[in-house]
This record gives C-alpha cells, sequence and structure tokens, in this order.
C-alpha cells in the first residue's frame, strides 16, 4: 500500500507524534472509525483512532509497501484501542450464550474449553480492561469472570453502581404527558371491490 505521513495524538499520553505509515484497512466500532494500519517503524499492525489524526497526506516518493497481515489476528486486537497493561481473563459463560460466544469472540482467545454442561469457558487477552468488561457483561447474568482478581473486583464495583441506580430511594418515575400526532396531509381511502 501507499504509505501515509501522518500526525497522530496518542490515545494514551495526548501528545502528537509524526509518523510514516501504510493503511491496511478502515474499521467502525463503537460508531467511531479506525485505521488499521503498519507503522513504518514496528514490525505489528496497529489499530488507529481516526479522530486523533491531526493531518494526514501521501508521502512523497515512497514505495509501495505490501502489508502481509492476519485479518483475525489484527480485528481480535479491537479491545487494544485503548491499551492497557495486557491482562489474560478467565470468563465462564452459560449453556445458552456458550455457542454464540465460541462463535464470535473478542479479543486474543487463549484457550477454551467446553463443559459437560454446555456451559464453557473461555481463556482470553486484553489490553483494554473497560472494553473487556463490557464486552462481558453484555452477557448479563450468563458470564462470570473468573479471573484475574483485579477484574473481577472492577466487574462487582460497576455492578454495584448500576444497581445503586435502581435502588436509590429518592428516585422517582418519570410521568410523561401524551403528545399529539402531527396531523397529516395524506388520507387513506379503502380500496372498493
Amino acid at each position: 500500500s501507499q504509505a501515509l505521513s501522518v500526525v497522530y495524538r496518542s490515545p494514551v499520553d495526548a501528545i502528537a507524534r509524526s509518523y510514516m505509515i501504510y493503511p491496511v484497512k478502515v474499521i467502525e466500532h463503537r460508531g467511531g472509525l479506525y485505521l488499521l494500519a503498519k507503522p513504518d517503524s514496528q514490525a505489528a499492525v496497529r489499530l488507529l483512532d481516526i479522530d486523533l489524526f491531526e493531518h494526514a497526506a501521501l508521502a512523497a516518493h515512497t514505495p509501495e509497501h505490501p502489508v502481509d497481515i492476519d485479518y483475525a489476528a489484527a480485528i481480535a486486537s479491537v479491545f487494544d484501542l485503548e491499551a492497557d497493561d495486557p491482562v489474560d481473563a478467565t470468563i465462564r459463560f452459560s449453556p445458552p450464550v456458550a455457542p454464540k460466544v465460541q462463535a464470535r469472540h473478542y479479543g486474543q482467545l487463549n484457550s477454551i474449553k467446553t463443559n459437560p454442561d454446555g456451559s464453557c469457558i473461555i481463556q482470553i487477552g486484553s489490553r483494554n480492561l473497560r472494553e473487556l468488561l463490557r464486552w462481558v457483561l453484555s452477557f448479563g447474568p450468563d458470564a462470570e469472570i473468573l479471573a484475574p482478581p483485579e477484574l473481577r473486583s472492577m466487574t462487582r464495583k460497576e455492578l454495584a453502581q448500576a444497581l445503586a441506580r435502581y435502588e436509590h430511594p429518592d428516585r422517582r418515575t418519570i410521568k410523561f404527558r401524551p403528545v399529539k400526532a402531527p396531523a397529516t396531509s395524506l388520507s387513506v381511502h379503502r380500496a372498493r371491490k
């Protein structure tokens, strides 16, 4: 692919830096656009938030550079949009959702064990705890983080805060008043037989 000269603001330290990158693919994730690209100075591809580009232009006089990429492995890094320290998580999924999890998981799958009752336990690697937590919580009571302890604690805290919103005695039901539908100029006629 043709090289791009870019100025990219890091989501980690908010410092804008200049790079030469080879774009591979644009990806939509949670309403945002990301560019899968290989920086010239790095061996691995990265997923870059398009909103963090301050400048991008075709690089002058650069040869085409083929980027050999394993798309499945690169897309598995979707949790790395906001990088934390790497973590390996162990998560149990109940029988109703286990097939879905086995067919479509997020992060770097390290291992999967299917239990006789139809549930499964996966070990998954991630560099974004918030995104991993959101994904696990999307399964509601059908998922349980078994390890590491800090991710279990983070999950308990998140669930306690959500539950507190529903148990708070000062919360009142909001009453809505009916709104009349706007008049329309269209009329519907019954067809005659």
